[in-house]
């Protein structure tokens, strides 16, 4: 079942819900992460889809933003791969796998895949500004600082210096190996 729902108010805490006499379920986001506090606010429209045990909430975070993308690199880019813009395909922006290395993979680096992989020439979705989970983060720790890898695709703590390019990606939320958060922001 899926449902959309314009809450009254926000949440400032773990949250439930409970529609048509399923019972109190909970609200969970990306990969079943429970909603946290402020990740629903007063006057927000929400798709959440029952899954059998929880509500997954689709877009959950306000300050969340994606773009629908076209892959028009060789190969398969995956979740938490940061992209460039490339071009435009049809109606839509290209992207290919960013990389400091050069001003041509790194000056329009728009954001990292959503999607749990976008196939080269299929679309898909990335995120250009907040919250990513279910990624492998265990080498690094919550606070660190993400920037541009020098390897296509690739993310890196440490703070790339000429004549690569540094090219700022996100902070570190949670590590974690298969679940873990970026808040993502890049700023070239």
């Amino acid at each position: 079942d899926a449902y959309a729902i314009r809450f009254t108010n926000g949440n400032d805490a773990d949250s439930t819900i409970n529609i048509n006499g399923l019972g109190v379920k909970t609200l969970v986001k990306e990969a079943n992460i429970q909603v946290t506090g402020g990740d629903i606010v007063s006057g927000q429209e929400l798709i959440i889809i029952y899954d059998g045990t929880n509500f997954q909430c689709v877009n959950v975070a306000p300050n969340q933003l994606f773009a629908f993308v076209t892959n028009d690199d060789s190969v398969t880019i995956t979740k938490g791969q940061p992209v460039y813009a490339f071009g435009a395909a049809g109606n839509r922006m290209s992207v290919k796998l960013a990389a400091n290395t050069s001003d041509a993979t790194s000056a329009q680096t728009v954001g990292v895949v959503f999607s749990s992989s976008i196939a080269a020439n299929q679309r898909g979705f990335i995120i250009t500004q907040g919250v990513i989970g279910g990624l492998n983060t265990s080498m690094y720790n919550p606070g660190d600082q993400l920037y541009l890898g020098d390897t296509a695709g690739a993310l890196t703590n440490v703070k790339p210096y000429a004549p690569n390019h540094l090219v700022y990606i996100g902070i570190v939320e949670r590590a974690n190996a298969g679940n873990g958060q970026i808040y993502v922001k890049p700023q070239n």
